[in-house]
């Protein structure tokens, strides 16, 4: 994917993750395990999946970091055997930051979120709540972003952590907004519908 990306451009990258994505979902509809114990050492969820994971840590610590991630595990551990905590670690003092949470849900646990996205126009707002309906899979903890799109043509870019099954976020005085597109750079390994019965808008309270 990287390669296609430098030679080709955003274009090409992201065929090939969305490939990957589709060889991995086929897959796992059929058995699904972890990464970290995988049934079959040479399956899609080893290595496409896998694929997707690093495509996630690219995004939750940026290019730069990542770019500096990858040669410095590899000077670090060349010629010897290295494991997961030890590629965590590698990754946690470039970033400055915790990933245990990430490399729990993504290499220690098996399958992937299925998100449900409602948006409400309510006093002028726009309310959006991201649901997790997945079974035999954790809640995902992942950064996410979302953008409205209006009428007029504009759109703007918004940012949200989803971390708790069904989580809220409200966009003040929105309320021209015609249309509401969840990760719409594909940055998190999901499943992606848009509902239409949401859930009530929570009241505010004093």
């Amino acid at each position: 994917a990287l390669w296609n990306e430098h030679f080709y451009g955003d274009a090409a990258y992201d065929a090939v993750m969305a490939n990957f994505k589709d060889r991995y979902f086929n897959e796992d509809a059929n058995k699904r395990f972890s990464i970290y114990d995988p049934e079959d050492v040479w399956s899609n969820t080893t290595y496409r999946k896998g694929a997707w994971v690093l495509h996630m840590l690219r995004r939750v610590v940026g290019d730069t970091k990542f770019f500096e991630i990858l040669p410095e595990y590899y000077d670090r551990y060349k010629f010897t055997h290295a494991i997961t905590p030890e590629f965590r670690q590698v990754c946690e003092e470039i970033y400055g930051q915790p990933l245990d949470w990430f490399f729990q849900e993504w290499i220690y646990k098996a399958g992937y979120p299925e998100f449900t996205v409602y948006s409400v126009d309510h006093e002028g707002d726009i309310h959006l709540f991201i649901e997790q309906t997945q079974d035999n899979a954790p809640i995902f903890k992942m950064p996410a972003e979302f953008q409205l799109d209006s009428g007029a043509g504009g759109s703007t870019r918004h940012s949200m952590t989803v971390e708790t099954g069904l989580d809220h976020i409200a966009i003040p005085g929105n309320s021209q907004t015609d249309t509401v597109v969840f990760d719409p750079d594909s940055s998190i390994l999901s499943t992606i519908t848009y509902g239409t019965n949401p859930p009530a808008i929570p009241r505010c309270t004093i």
